[in-house]
């Protein structure tokens, strides 16, 4: 699970309907940041702007990222100190919707609540969904992208007999599931909240774009042979969103699918033992 490790405590997640009404230019998404590295997955408000993120849809359940927004309304001078404190905001939660890159409605909007507050004057991360998992889903099947965990089992699985067999030419099966260009997405997102004057307020539409894929933040070139697949051990596999990359990242060793699933198997008619020279 990440942190947060700035002022902005986040005390609760879910879903809801809802909408907002005025819109307050002072508070506003000035950006996304680049997901922070693991294992401490802690973002922070000196972390570099994403520009772009890369998605498998074999891999990503969702995709959250850490939002900088800020609240540019100026603390007042003077002894009125009830109406400064009122431009102060508490945050009620953002609203997400995901559009193609002619416009059309992918998914959303789906509005996720949680509490955070932002000072008057001030900057601070909010973490939030870039894509949540509903649009995730819809555009796998759209695309028919096949779960790197499925396809696993289809080409390496057991048959009936319990034994696996690769036939010859097995691993284009895999290839031939992998696709490295699938159309981008734009994620237009808002934050909603109220001063605590009790005035409604709303970020600007903010929107980012996203590169999607089909298995290829997979290293399926360790499952080459079955004797790779099946008696190798696995590379240790890192993250702090799965199957999305911005700005640094890793791939996922396929034999963290594969290792282990059995120690016999016949490969392009031959029997194959992890133990065999």
């Amino acid at each position: 699970m990440r942190c947060v490790t700035t002022a902005m405590a986040v005390l609760a997640v879910g879903l809801a309907a809802g909408s907002c009404v005025d819109n307050e230019q002072s508070f506003y998404i000035e950006h996304i940041k680049v997901l922070a590295d693991p294992p401490s997955c802690e973002s922070n408000t000196g972390d570099a702007k994403a520009s772009a993120a890369l998605l498998d849809l074999a891999l990503a359940d969702s995709f959250r990222g850490y939002y900088y927004i800020t609240n540019g309304t100026m603390i007042r001078k003077g002894h009125d100190t009830l109406k400064a404190e009122s431009n102060g905001i508490l945050i009620d939660g953002m609203e997400v919707y995901v559009i193609n890159v002619d416009g059309a409605l992918v998914g959303g909007p789906e509005f996720f609540q949680f509490q955070g507050y932002l000072a008057p004057d001030s900057s601070d991360i909010a973490p939030g969904y870039v894509v949540p998992a509903s649009v995730v889903r819809t555009l796998a099947d759209a695309h028919g992208c096949k779960s790197a965990a499925d396809l696993a089992v289809d080409v390496f699985g057991s048959t009936g007999a319990g034994v696996p067999e690769l036939p010859g030419g097995f691993y284009q099966a895999v290839l031939d599931e992998i696709e490295y260009d699938l159309p981008a997405i734009y994620s237009v997102v808002r934050f909603l909240g109220h001063t605590q004057g009790g005035k409604e307020v709303e970020t600007n539409e903010y929107s980012f774009m996203v590169q999607l894929c089909c298995n290829c933040l997979v290293n399926w070139h360790n499952c080459f042979s079955g004797k790779g697949a099946y008696c190798e051990e696995p590379e240790e596999y890192q993250t702090c969103n799965e199957g999305v990359i911005s700005g640094s990242g890793s791939t996922k060793d396929c034999r963290l699918y594969t290792y282990g699933l059995t120690s016999v198997w016949t490969e392009n008619g031959v029997s194959n033992t992890c133990d065999a020279e």
